[in-house]
């Protein structure tokens, strides 16, 4: 039984943006998505993100142990976005400043039908993924996953959920360097990208608690590598 990930992700607090940085703000999603695709042998994304409703997305990896990577990239990359505008538009430009996060599900499942376009794709994981994002909206997660093991989805709600609030408190410039990190670039490689001392960014990463969040991440990534593995 072949196994997937499909994502689901909408803009948090799209109604309350400006046509102008809603637009901005579905670019930097596509471009992170064309980013993502360069990583494809490791991430095992399906091609580019696609966008729908003018404020969703959705993507699919055929690798479901990287979903939890591919999510906090997604959204550290989000929270980050204030930064690069501000380093090249003036502060006075409508842009998605004040709202800088999105709202990302994770179905795990079969495919029934995998097409070039997703919105005419059919399976369980996109049932799943749809079905969560949707429920998410209402119980205010952001970070949230749906598997077909119930223990692991028991055991996930809780983890998930503590990752959640952690991200939901960064700001840009920790978002900024955890992005980096997850991409594995090395305290120096980062200082250099942002411009910033080595202990700078050391400090951020400590207050962005990268720590705990990369051992929690390689804990769910060989959790769920094993249960599909087990599945074959």
């Amino acid at each position: 039984m072949k196994l997937f990930a499909v994502i689901n992700g909408d803009i948090i607090g799209s109604t309350k943006l400006t046509e102008v940085s809603r637009r901005n703000y579905i670019k930097s999603i596509k471009k992170l998505s064309s980013q993502l695709l360069k990583q494809q042998k490791i991430l095992g994304i399906k091609g580019q993100f696609e966008i729908y409703r003018g404020d969703s997305f959705q993507g699919v990896t055929s690798k479901p142990e990287k979903a939890l990577r591919i999510l906090l990239l997604l959204r550290s990359y989000s929270r980050m976005i204030s930064i690069s505008d501000t380093r090249s538009r003036p502060t006075t430009l409508p842009f998605a400043r004040d709202i800088t996060d999105i709202r990302v599900s994770v179905g795990i499942g079969e495919i029934n039908k995998l097409g070039t376009n997703l919105m005419e794709s059919d399976g369980d994981a996109f049932h799943k993924s749809g079905r969560l994002i949707d429920s998410m909206k209402k119980s205010g997660l952001n970070l949230a996953i749906d598997t077909p093991w119930p223990e692991i989805n028991e055991e996930f709600a809780v983890s998930w959920g503590l990752l959640d609030s952690i991200v939901s408190k960064w700001s840009s410039h920790q978002a900024e360097v955890v992005y980096y990190s997850l991409q594995g670039n090395s305290q120096v490689d980062i200082a250099s990208k942002v411009k910033a001392s080595p202990p700078a960014i050391n400090q951020r990463l400590k207050s962005a608690s990268w720590h705990t969040i990369e051992k929690m991440l390689n804990y769910i990534e060989k959790t769920l590598q094993d249960q599909v593995k087990s599945t074959k």
